[in-house]
């Protein structure tokens, strides 16, 4: 046992005097300047995180350590080394102490088989569990230093709590000693009864009462201080003061009334333009509009002090003040300006769209155009400013009944809602629009349509362009359009779009007009065909895209008629194959033609073989049918369609190509060959 016990001679003890140490800095600097003051707060306040910091370093070293990975060597087995040591046919290579090595042997002749691949592998020990604890000790600094705020804030309570107390206590000592100067001095004979007594207060306990005694005879003069911590808002709470003089024999009561006198908020520069503006127009004090229409109401304030209200709105009111609703659709820009003495400037972009019907819109409603950020805006300053704003309002997508309106800029009262700035808006019917299909005839068809433009100014058709949309009538049934087919309005040709409609800008404003609509195709049957299309006017900004923009009236259905087509037809027969000697002589040779018309065109020109190369020399004639020019022969209607073909004396053995041709004036109808042989 006394093996066990440690002897620790004196002389190895170190006394520590505790007195020496102190926890605050600044029991350390006692003789310090007072503009070090706050240099020595600073320094307590760094030693403090120090100390915080500190006591998460352990956590934090133990994490770095386990995250610091420690090599091994693992060996790699292969699949059949596995089952050959599982059977029991290979075993690992053991030294004298029983330590095993990196080889395998055969159990019975223990001779080196194979040896084992070595894998450099990184080991990460403990990290979970450091990482754990590091978390562990953060969560436990900061619950510390939340404690640490609470306590600082409860300290603040029982100060002011205790300051409250000593102030009261002060007030007490303060009058008692006023009350016993004022007595006076002893042998005199006077009493406070005989002085006058000096009274003010006010009936809403927003001040205490307060009393002072004045000695008999002793002129006296008052001045009265009123402070207000916020602006003049409250119109309806009474605030006076009451100065009561006299004696035990006589009151003399004074009751002053607090008038407050608040200037009132004045809207010049306000008005209202029609339609939609971006920078300040010049504005009225009404405008008229369409239903379907916009207007930009500009709102100038004058005086308004931000912290009299609590909110700033806007509220849509009859012509004759009655509440009325925003309805579901409305759109609303708020733009906030900047006014100078000589111009304004548009300093933010805002926008509210009306879910549903609405009494009002709040301004913090509004969203910041491409953003999601509310509006916000002052609320406290009491300062007197000017307010300076525009709205612009549209009914475009909205259902609003005709009337007239007011559209109210109103703040927030403590008594209520006040209206700082108005304009009115009378609302007309909207703009109507119709169009007709006239008779089809044929390919043709004639459209007619028709702008009834409001009794009010229109906005929604400002810049904005007619286009009329054919597509296929969606009805199997209906004969489908052929792939080339395209409509003629005048010289303009219009093709189908990818989505298979035809675009016919109409007018490049918006009224009254007329066009006529052909449709055109190579590829239609020779038998008549009927096809339906559906019509549908639009108002847009631009005419090649007219969906963009809103319909105008309804659908109408259009219809285009091919007619029988007779197409001219030959047939050519005879010899096919003769000598030089015979076809010079002339073979037989028939043609048969079907619906040649007068315009329609014959002639006949001849190749060598297979190829383009016309021989100019080789027809000599083909019994008067055809009449020849310079190698082309041209079919004479007067003539027999029945002869004999003969070739010129140039003509040598080989093949050739007779090919027939039709025209219609200038355009080729239709070719057809004649294949012939001339031998030696």
């Amino acid at each position: 046992m006394e093996d066990n016990v440690i002897h620790i001679s004196p002389e190895n003890i170190e006394v520590v005097d505790a007195s020496e140490y102190c926890e605050d800095l600044t029991e350390y600097f006692g003789d310090m300047p007072e503009v070090t003051r706050p240099l020595m707060k600073g320094a307590k306040e760094t030693f403090s995180k120090i100390e915080n910091m500190l006591y998460s370093a352990p956590a934090f070293i133990n994490l770095v350590k386990a995250s610091v990975p420690e090599q091994a060597f693992q060996a790699i087995l292969t699949d059949d080394q596995k089952a050959k040591i599982a059977s029991g046919a290979l075993k690992l290579m053991t030294k004298k102490d029983g330590s095993l090595m990196a080889n395998l042997v055969n159990p019975e002749t223990n001779k080196i088989v194979s040896t084992i691949s070595l894998q450099n592998v990184n080991l990460s020990p403990a990290l979970s569990q450091a990482m754990t604890s590091y978390a562990s000790q953060m969560q436990m600094a900061q619950i510390a230093e939340q404690i640490q705020v609470v306590q600082l804030a409860i300290e603040e309570v029982r100060q002011g709590q205790e300051y409250d107390r000593l102030a009261m206590a002060y007030s007490c000592q303060q009058k008692l000693l006023q009350a016993m100067k004022t007595h006076p001095e002893e042998g005199t004979g006077s009493t406070i009864g005989e002085s006058t007594v000096l009274t003010t207060g006010t009936t809403d306990g927003t001040a205490q009462m307060q009393s002072w005694t004045i000695p008999e005879n002793t002129p006296v003069g008052f001045q009265t201080t009123v402070e207000f911590s916020k602006a003049l808002t409250d119109t309806t709470t009474e605030r006076y003061a009451i100065i009561t003089l006299g004696n035990e024999n006589l009151d003399i009561t004074y009751r002053v009334n607090l008038v407050r006198r608040v200037a009132e908020v004045t809207a010049t520069g306000s008005g209202v333009a029609v339609g939609e503006h971006y920078k300040v127009p010049g504005t009225a004090s009404s405008c008229q509009i369409s239903q379907n229409s916009a207007f930009t109401a500009v709102f100038v304030l004058n005086q308004f002090v931000p912290g009299s209200y609590s909110e700033q709105k806007l509220l849509w009111k009859t012509a004759e003040g009655a509440s009325s609703v925003f309805p579901k659709g409305t759109s609303i820009t708020m733009m906030d300006l900047e006014k100078t003495e000589t111009s304004s400037k548009v300093t933010g972009y805002w926008h509210y769209q009306a879910g549903q019907d609405e009494k009002e819109v709040k301004l913090d409603a509004f969203r910041r155009m491409g953003g999601t950020e509310s509006y916000s805006y002052d609320k406290n300053t009491t300062e007197s400013q000017t307010r300076s704003c525009m709205f612009v309002v549209n009914f475009e997508e909205a259902n609003i009944p005709k009337g007239t309106y007011k559209l109210d800029f109103t703040g927030t009262e403590t008594s209520g809602d006040k209206t700082l700035a108005e304009v009115e808006v009378e609302l007309t019917g909207a703009t109507g629009y119709s169009y007709t299909v006239g008779n089809a005839n044929g390919l043709q068809q004639a459209v007619s349509y028709t702008v009834t433009k409001a009794a009010g100014n229109d906005s929604s058709i400002e810049n904005q362009a007619l286009s009329l949309v054919l597509s296929q009538a969606q009805n199997g049934s209906q004969p489908v359009l052929p792939s080339d087919a395209y409509i003629q309005v005048g010289e303009v040709r219009y093709d189908q779009n990818l989505d298979g409609e035809y675009i016919i800008p109409l007018e490049s404003t918006v009224q009254t007009g007329e066009k006529t609509l052909i449709l055109v195709s190579d590829m239609f049957s020779d038998q008549p065909v009927t096809y339906q299309m559906s019509g549908q006017m639009y108002i847009s900004g631009q005419s090649e895209s007219p969906k963009r923009g809103i319909k105008a009236g309804a659908e109408n259905t259009l219809f285009f008629t091919t007619e029988a087509v007779e197409h001219p037809a030959i047939s050519v027969s005879g010899t096919r194959v003769a000598t030089v000697a015979e076809w010079r002589q002339g073979q037989n040779l028939t043609m048969q033609l079907k619906n040649l018309a007068d315009q329609n065109r014959l002639t006949v020109q001849v190749y060598q073989g297979t190829t383009t190369t016309s021989v100019t020399d080789l027809l000599a004639s083909v019994s008067g049918v055809f009449d020849f020019n310079a190698g082309i022969g041209t079919y004479n209607s007067q003539k027999t369609q029945d002869g004999r073909l003969r070739l010129s004396q140039a003509a040598s053995s080989g093949l050739y190509r007779l090919v027939f041709t039709v025209y219609d004036g200038e355009t080729v109808q239709m070719e057809v060959p004649y294949w012939i042989i001339v031998k030696e």
